[in-house]
């Protein structure tokens, strides 16, 4: 089997270089970001806060998924992620 090169020289088993950095946000209570190429997730933690009554689950932590681009406004496609990052995290 040959091995086929990407665009960017990769071979087709070579990942992309990531990397991971801790602490980013002075406001949370935890942040991280994580990088590979030109992708980035930046997440925090922050809490404890008041949830409302009608989203409180007292027998479980409840999680916010914000899905913003790096440029203009969310639209479908990030209400779309959001949604398929909570129906993921839904039952951890």
């Amino acid at each position: 089997m040959s091995k086929l090169t990407r665009k960017d020289q990769r071979n087709s088993n070579q990942l992309r270089p990531m990397s991971a950095e801790l602490g980013l946000l002075s406001r949370a209570d935890g942040s991280s970001r994580f990088s590979q190429n030109k992708t980035s997730v930046l997440a925090s933690v922050n809490g404890p806060t008041d949830v409302p009554a009608r989203r409180e689950l007292p027998d479980r932590a409840t999680v916010e998924v914000i899905f913003k681009p790096r440029s203009g406004l969310a639209g479908p496609r990030e209400r779309k992620y959001e949604q398929i990052v909570r129906s993921a995290t839904r039952e951890l």
